[in-house]
C-alpha cells in the first residue's frame, strides 16, 4: 500500500509540474501577444503619419 501511495503521490507531483509549465507558457504567450499589439498599433499610427505626409506632397505638387 505504501508503494502505491507514492507512486500516485510522484505521479500527482509531476502533473503538478506540467501544469505549472502550461500556465508559464501561456503567461509568456500573453506578453508576446500584448507586445506584438503594440506594435501592430505602432504601425498602424505609422501607416497613417505617412498616408497624410503623401497627400501632402501630392497636393503640392
Amino acid at each position: 500500500m505504501t508503494e502505491a501511495v507514492q507512486l500516485i503521490e510522484k505521479q500527482l507531483g509531476e502533473v503538478r509540474n506540467k501544469i505549472q509549465g502550461s500556465r508559464e507558457r501561456c503567461d509568456n504567450l500573453e506578453d508576446t501577444i500584448n507586445e506584438e499589439e503594440k506594435l501592430i498599433d505602432t504601425l498602424k499610427e505609422r501607416e497613417i503619419q505617412l498616408k497624410l505626409a503623401l497627400a501632402k506632397l501630392t497636393d503640392k505638387e
